[in-house]
């Protein structure tokens, strides 16, 4: 059904998926505690930052990672070093 190939990248996905929800929960709950019982200076300001991704279509995020990503292209040593997949190095193409 699948190649080898593709279940690394399935099983690569999901590793991201639990380690960062794993690391951005306690934050999330955090903060989330605090913006529910706290008034403070910047509230508004903090609220709208986090709303930010609800409300930006997926274009613009998509198009402000590109702009992030763009050093692959200018050094691509850097870039080829972060990017394994199964021990394989595979060249990102955008």
């Amino acid at each position: 059904m699948f190649s080898t190939y593709e279940i690394t990248v399935i099983l690569l996905t999901l590793k991201v998926a639990i380690i960062s929800t794993l690391f951005t929960l306690p934050l999330a709950i955090w903060l989330g505690w605090v913006l529910a019982t706290k008034n403070f200076f910047g509230k508004l300001l903090v609220e709208g930052i986090i709303s930010i991704p609800l409300v930006a279509p997926p274009v613009v995020t998509g198009y402000l990672l590109l702009i992030l990503l763009q050093f692959c292209g200018i050094n691509y040593c850097f870039c080829s070093s972060i990017v394994t997949i199964g021990g394989e190095k595979h060249q990102i193409s955008i």
